[in-house]
């Protein structure tokens, strides 16, 4: 029981180890927690004392888990430490209740044909912690029997195999069988833990861990700019705003970086220079090659390229129409589109920090 205890402490340590091991590349570990259905695969038919008197009845159990996994070209290793409780029994007889902890070490190896789907295989020990045999009906004659004590093998040797579907906010479900290798039956209970269906949803602490290259670098060319400078172009309507009202909207509503209102014949001269960053085109432009022209706040490269999904290439005030109007209207319409550029901005860097430089 103590060696089991150890474990349990050595795999929630490593749970929390790397929390500020942030890089601009992306972070092998990942790491959780797991809310956890437990569902007993009672196969009676293969009871040798099997009736229809001591049939074997299926009910939930829940648990959870503390998880981590790091990955290595393209496998990870992987590791949870558990609690569950669940039961089984008959329906108007007996039901026995279960008690375990255990820890899986195995591995994820991703599908080839379907991103976001993982295989899961590992070896599973579960070491029963109480394992209770409760008479039902209104006789208060028959006392609990403790069932744990009479196991010669409350230590199970289980394999897990089963599926894991990620998600894009990094979380995933995960469906598993445990298959028990040392369980024993008897008249009315299985002597060891029977076989159980897993179902869990892993929550993933770390939001660096594993991300596409095209958020990583996003991320990036944002975090540079945070420390830069954000140069503007004015294309809007010359009855919108003057140049020194933009750039008092900007000064009162833009916060994510420094920033600088061009002038068009700045233009040519501020590109070529090799540490610009990213340009912004506030007024009418197009979102993409095909697209008609619009109205908002674009992105730009530092040539001058709009930039792509997943960066907030074009930002348009929601509570403004749909984005064709020919002009932006009022310096308070313009001030929203400011600030809901700002807030996206903020938004896509919110996972990268502590970045080494």
């Amino acid at each position: 029981m103590n060696k089991v205890l150890v474990v349990l402490l050595l795999l929630s340590g490593v749970v929390s180890y790397g929390q500020d091991t942030a890089h601009y590349a992306n972070e092998p570990l990942s790491y959780g927690v797991s809310p956890v259905i437990v569902f007993p695969v009672l196969t009676n038919l293969q009871n040798p004392y099997y009736s229809e008197a001591n049939r074997f009845d299926n009910n939930l159990g829940l648990g959870f888990s503390l998880w981590s996994a790091y990955k290595f070209d393209k496998v990870w290793a992987y590791g949870k430490a558990s609690f569950k409780s669940f039961n089984y029994g008959s329906e108007t007889v007996f039901k026995i209740q279960y008690g375990n902890v255990d820890v899986f070490a195995g591995v994820k190896l991703p599908s080839k044909r379907l991103p976001g789907l993982n295989v899961v295989l590992g070896y599973n020990p579960i070491y029963t912690l109480y394992a209770n045999r409760k008479y039902l009906g209104n006789s208060d004659s028959i006392s609990t029997v403790n069932l744990a004590s009479q196991f010669s093998n409350r230590l199970s040797h289980n394999v897990q195999f089963g599926l894991e579907f990620e998600f894009k906010e990094k979380n995933s479900l995960e469906i598993g069988l445990v298959y028990n290798f040392n369980r024993n039956y008897e008249p009315d209970y299985i002597r060891g833990v029977p076989h159980h269906l897993v179902v869990s949803y892993n929550f993933n602490f770390n939001r660096n861990a594993d991300l596409p290259e095209d958020v990583i670098a996003m991320k990036n060319s944002l975090y540079q700019l945070k420390s830069d400078t954000l140069y503007v172009l004015n294309k809007a309507c010359e009855s919108d705003f003057t140049h020194s009202q933009l750039d008092s909207l900007f000064r009162t509503n833009y916060t994510f970086s420094s920033y600088r209102i061009l002038d068009i014949d700045e233009v040519y001269k501020v590109s070529s220079q090799p540490n610009v960053v990213h340009f912004a085109i506030i007024g009418k432009h197009y979102a993409s090659e095909n697209d008609p022209e619009t109205l908002g706040i674009y992105l730009c490269d530092k040539d001058l390229k709009l930039t792509s999904y997943p960066y907030p290439n074009h930002t348009y005030n929601p509570s403004f129409g749909n984005g064709f109007n020919l002009c932006l209207g009022d310096l308070g319409n313009t001030a929203g589109h400011i600030r809901f550029f700002n807030k996206r901005l903020t938004q896509k860097l919110l996972t990268t920090k502590n970045i080494k430089k």
